[in-house]
């Protein structure tokens, strides 16, 4: 599981939090930050946090949950044939340079999410696709 600064930032997007935290919040992968800077600690029961005021929490996907988040219905090889044409440039005209911004299969995962749903790029942030 990525907990980097950078996976952490790029999960913290209203088209990633907002439909998790309207779901309710149940178990799962979230973390929290501390009074120290660039220092998180993991929250294993978000009900418990939000009953204390810790509203801040993110919720971090695993590689199954973005998978997931694709919609994708069909055969399982077809969705990997999809996100390896998506990363090395042979669809929509839009290239990750071979995913180098990456350093994780989470973070390739949510790139090709937020794409595919949302038609967004990470440039240290998520702006529109031009």
């Amino acid at each position: 599981m990525d907990t980097s600064k950078q996976y952490i930032e790029m999960c913290d997007c209203p088209e990633i939090q907002e439909p998790k935290r309207s779901a309710g919040l149940v178990h799962g992968d979230y973390i929290s930050p501390t009074q120290r800077p660039d220092q998180w600690d993991i929250v294993y029961d978000p009900s418990k946090a939000l009953r204390y005021g810790l509203l801040e929490c993110v919720w971090l996907p695993r590689q199954d949950q973005l998978q997931e988040m694709v919609g994708y219905k069909g055969l399982p090889y077809l969705l990997t044939q999809t996100f390896e044409r998506s990363v090395n440039g042979e669809s929509c005209n839009y290239t990750w340079n071979n995913g180098e911004h990456f350093t994780s299969m989470e973070q390739l995962w949510l790139a090709f999410v937020m794409k595919e749903k949302y038609d967004k790029v990470w440039n240290g942030k998520w702006v529109d696709r031009v």
